[in-house]
């Protein structure tokens, strides 16, 4: 699904970035159905005008926005892959959200759903990072 490299989407989804640029980023993990479903887009021509800068996102829709953002960026900055992290935001999560995907969790409860990247983000630094294990190797 995402084309993009993580370094152009990290790019897109920056602190300082445009709502444009967000939805662009967004746009690369989130079908556009989730993404209109997350914020409350009534059509597709409104994500298509928010993506271009021709119209902006209402308050609580942009809110959504930066919520979706900051917690694709904990993930792409943990070193996963865009796909793994439109995936993320994709899977049902056992136990958490009530059954809700996050990209549906988001709004109603944004702080859950970024301490679940958190989480997500710390396994794979930590399998990343874990140190290899030499087995049947020459005894010192």
């Amino acid at each position: 699904m995402p084309e993009m490299t993580t370094e152009e989407l990290m790019q897109l989804l920056a602190t300082t970035s445009t709502n444009a640029e967000r939805v662009r980023g967004l746009l690369e993990l989130l079908t556009p159905r989730m993404l209109a479903r997350a914020t409350g887009a009534t059509s597709p021509s409104t994500l298509r005008n928010w993506s271009t800068g021709h119209t902006q996102p209402r308050e609580h829709a942009a809110i959504v926005i930066d919520d979706l953002r900051i917690t694709a960026c904990m993930l792409l900055g943990a070193g996963l892959e865009p796909e793994r992290v439109a995936r993320w935001f994709a899977s049902r999560h056992a136990g958490r959200f009530d059954g809700l995907r996050p990209f549906e969790a988001i709004t109603a409860d944004p702080m859950d759903v970024l301490a679940a990247a958190v989480g997500e983000a710390d396994r794979s630094r930590a399998k990343r990072d874990a140190p290899l294990v030499l087995v049947g190797g020459a005894a010192d």
